[in-house]
């Protein structure tokens, strides 16, 4: 969508933001800043929270409807209410803002819900004020937010390192669907982190794991899923190897952990595979599912009248 004049004058912008999948990921190693190092290949799939904008006299006000999902929370802890302070402490502008969030992606899910509205939050803001930040300024607001936030930024695909965001954009998947399960509870990505450390089980020489090459190739993509996690939630939570091994048995082409979990996906060729294969997760297991694919593009931006 084009982006309207940046002297136009609004009242509010909704931004629909869209989830993630990471499919490679290896954890390289932690750095002194408390931060691991990661190598990883992300991109958009179609679950989707909205942020909706608003100016106000001052201050931030956050409200989120987080529908069947709790734990989200709903103050400074939030990444849309660090994102908008991030945002005010850069621009200055002389008003505050109102943020309404409506929650579709999973909490803890591995699906980047939070980084995602937190990206939304600084794209809404800047132009809600007329884009008084350069994007140069964003970006770094983004890498301050968070490891996934600079990514969901723009959505897509890309392989990311270091702490994930420095960014090559590669060719996206076509939009063949992906199955999404959830199974009810949340994985801190500190938790999944800190098990991963004390397992000791992983350590590699540097970050030329994979090529760019490989990563334009559909076949070999999918032939090569990876996810460090695994190991460690998979011994603490069965089950989600369990939904992975019923997903490749209904058929998939490939299925793994969502990042540092819980959901697992599993990518299909045709929508009749997927959504047999959902059915059958809610028969089996205490689950939420949903039908998903890949997107070309992470968010669009909508000015309501």
């Amino acid at each position: 969508m084009r982006s309207p004049d940046h002297k136009v004058q609004m009242d509010q912008v909704l931004v629909v933001v869209s989830g993630k999948v990471n499919l490679f990921l290896r954890v390289l190693e932690s750095c002194t800043s408390g931060y691991h190092l990661i190598e990883t290949f992300f991109h958009s799939v179609d679950i989707r929270d909205e942020v909706l904008v608003r100016k106000r006299t001052s201050g931030i006000h956050l409200t989120v409807e987080q529908g069947k999902y709790e734990g989200v929370p709903e103050g400074k802890e939030n990444f849309v209410y660090k994102a908008a302070e991030l945002f005010l402490q850069a621009a200055q502008p002389a008003e505050g803002v109102e943020i309404l969030v409506k929650k579709k992606i999973p909490v803890g899910a591995g699906l980047g819900g939070g980084s995602a509205d937190g990206a939304a939050t600084l794209r809404g803001l800047n132009l809600l004020f007329g884009n008084p930040l350069p994007e140069a300024t964003i970006y770094q607001l983004a890498g301050d937010l968070g490891s996934d936030v600079p990514f969901l930024l723009y959505g897509g695909a890309s392989l990311a390192w270091g702490r994930g965001n420095r960014l090559i954009p590669l060719k996206t998947l076509p939009p063949i669907p992906v199955g999404l399960c959830y199974p009810r509870f949340q994985v801190s990505s500190r938790w999944a982190y800190e098990m991963l450390d004390k397992s000791g089980e992983r350590r590699y020489p540097g970050t030329a794991l994979i090529t760019y090459e490989k990563l334009n190739q559909e076949e070999w993509i999918f032939s090569h899923l990876h996810n460090d996690f695994e190991d460690v939630l998979f011994h603490h939570h069965p089950e989600l190897k369990e939904i992975k091994e019923a997903f490749l048995g209904k058929g998939a082409v490939g299925s793994l952990l969502a990042g540092s979990g819980s959901s697992v996906f599993g990518i299909f060729r045709d929508r009749k595979g997927m959504v047999s294969a959902l059915e059958e997760m809610e028969k089996n297991f205490p689950v939420d599912v949903y039908e998903s694919g890949f997107l070309p593009h992470g968010m669009v931006i909508e000015i309501p009248m």
